[in-house]
């Protein structure tokens, strides 16, 4: 009596978990939807603090999210809404603002690889 227990405790423990990492795929999915992509190739990034100090100033645009600087490959990646009117000469804008040359500004309706 006590295995079948013991069985049906563990059946019921992987049924949640599978439920749980469904639920959250779906969700990552729907919050993908209604976004464009920005990748931002950047001069002058050397270390830990200028990513924070980037991060910083890239929050001030509107609706941005989702922010990867990746320090090695001098670039940044976020996420805008699909209907923001965010312009290149605008992120380059707030990139200098923080003290770096955005080299090239690229939009996207797909994530980036890494």
């Amino acid at each position: 009596m006590l295995n079948k227990n013991i069985y049906s405790l563990f059946i019921l423990i992987i049924l949640s978990i599978f439920q749980i990492s469904v639920t959250t795929n779906a969700q990552t999915r729907i919050n993908e939807k209604g976004k464009k992509y920005v990748k931002v190739e950047i001069d002058g990034l050397a270390c830990p603090f200028c990513a924070y100090g980037l991060e910083k100033k890239l929050l001030q645009i509107k609706g941005a999210d989702n922010f990867n600087v990746n320090i090695d490959s001098a670039y940044a990646t976020l996420t805008v809404p699909d209907k923001s009117k965010v312009t290149k000469d605008e992120i380059k804008q707030v990139v200098k603002d923080a003290g770096f040359s955005a080299t090239n500004v690229l939009f996207s309706d797909k994530p980036f690889k890494d």
